[in-house]
């Protein structure tokens, strides 16, 4: 116990096998890696990573690698003793270097995950004609990127997902899913020769919902529990009812007890916190999150319309971090102040050329629709969504994902009361945005991007947490 550590992680298999799943080829090179990362996040259409490796056998010569090889690999974090899997394709290296002191090589190889690797062999060119979001990403996913078998929602081991959401068994990923959440309207969308995931991107470009995200903020992204086809809301009303888990309940603090008995603070505490851009009031003036107008310009009735849409009318719309709706209590701003500064006169503005009619042939292709609506909701919601933004550090937490609602709870001084109390505006439930793994010499530390709405959940709410 005395030199337990939280950071201690291995890479317990990472095998290679050549193109053309030769297994008599095949060869474990764990005892080899030095160093690894892994970087992930909400923003990105699939995990990937890099393995530094010291060859003292001539591998790379004499296997060869070729940048063809599949790598099945599997790591151990003794902290929560957290064992992660993914089968990847290396598609790059670099850092080749002589290593006099052991007459070895060193090099790094990169990796994607095989299925991402896989998707990207082909490109799509097809058209949706009244068709909802959900429905196209669903079959292009099926279709390009892996199979869904079966066709029924699958066991999610007691996690409740939110209403009008599915979780799919993907075929040869036997403990990864692809979570899809209902879009609302239906559209016509044309791809015009885009990789899978691309063509996913393109059309969540044009995703609307009116009820279940009011931001429109539907991303696709990858970890290890499989594929996620999402909204941000979805993220934390997810949380909301399956509740936040006490280890991830983290804590920053001056003070953090070392003994070993103490193991659980921890593998629960932050080692770093940083909020770096707190309030930029100059931003959120031109930024359009309080307050944004377009002028649409019909080309086909040759007339002009001006439409202003206001967060001071309907900011409720939005959910917040706690999964309720948004409101000036927890707003970086008062509600006054927003009033007076952020107006029509300094609203952020668009510029739209419509080319379509309201009412067409159902058997037409038609334009895009809920353009303006989608446009000034999405820039409303993600400003007020990474108002909030920190970045964080901990040791070994392989456990934590992108898409994941952890809970940071911030200890310091109030020297009114001259009592260690939770920071007002910075404590409160997050969502993890991005995540990079860095090991070194069997020491793992997790960098964390985290993004909270605007101050809220400030305080312990009344939701259930265990």
């Amino acid at each position: 116990m005395a030199d337990y550590s939280p950071a201690r992680c291995e890479i317990i298999k990472a095998t290679i096998t050549p193109y053309g799943g030769e297994s008599v080829a095949s060869r474990d090179i764990s005892a080899t890696i030095f160093a690894f990362d892994i970087d992930y996040g909400i923003a990105k259409v699939a995990m990937s990573g890099t393995i530094g490796v010291l060859d003292n056998e001539g591998m790379l010569e004499g296997f060869p690698l070729r940048g063809e090889e599949t790598l099945d690999l599997e790591i151990k974090c003794y902290d929560l003793q957290t064992v992660r899997k993914i089968k990847a394709q290396i598609f790059r290296i670099t850092d080749v270097e002589a290593n006099s002191m052991t007459k070895g090589t060193t090099y790094t190889l990169h990796w994607i995950s095989k299925v991402s690797w896989n998707a990207n062999k082909r490109k799509i060119i097809k058209a949706y004609n009244n068709s909802t979001i959900s429905t196209m990403v669903k079959e292009i996913f099926n279709n390009y990127i892996a199979k869904l078998l079966p066709y029924t929602t699958a066991k999610t081991d007691g996690i409740k997902l939110p209403e009008n959401s599915s979780a799919f068994n993907i075929n040869g990923e036997p403990e990864r899913k692809f979570y899809l959440q209902k879009t609302d309207a239906k559209t016509s969308v044309v791809i015009p020769r885009y990789a899978p995931t691309e063509a996913i991107g393109f059309c969540l470009e044009r995703a609307f919902s009116n009820t279940q995200s009011k931001s429109s903020s539907f991303r696709f992204f990858e970890t290890w529990e499989g594929f996620y086809c999402v909204s941000d809301e979805w993220l934390f009303e997810k949380a909301a009812d399956n509740g936040i888990s006490q280890k991830n309940i983290m804590n920053y603090s001056a003070y953090v007890d070392l003994d070993p008995v103490n193991i659980t603070e921890q593998t629960r505490s932050l080692e770093s916190f940083s909020n770096s851009a707190r309030i930029d009031t100059a931003r959120d003036l031109g930024g359009g999150g309080y307050k944004n107008t377009f002028v649409e310009i019909d080309l086909l009735s040759h007339t002009v319309e001006r439409y202003t849409y206001s967060y001071l009318e309907g900011n409720n719309k939005f959910k917040d971090s706690r999964g309720k709706p948004a409101s000036w209590k927890t707003d970086i701003h008062t509600e006054e102040f927003a009033k007076e500064y952020f107006t029509q006169d300094n609203a952020r503005q668009f510029l739209v050329m419509r080319d379509y009619r309201d009412v067409y042939d159902a058997k037409a292709f038609g334009g895009e629709k809920n353009f303006r609506e989608l446009v000034s909701r999405r820039v409303m919601y993600n400003q007020h969504m990474s108002a909030t933004q920190v970045v964080a550090t901990t040791s070994g937490r392989l456990d934590l994902s992108p898409g994941d609602v952890i809970r940071v709870n911030i200890r310091e001084l109030n020297h009114s009361t001259n009592q260690i109390e939770d920071n007002r505006q910075l404590s409160g439930k997050y969502l993890i945005v991005h995540v990079s793994n860095v090991c070194n010499n069997d020491l793992l530390h997790t960098n964390l991007t985290l993004f909270k709405y605007d101050w809220s959940d400030a305080g312990i709410d009344d939701r259930k947490e265990n």
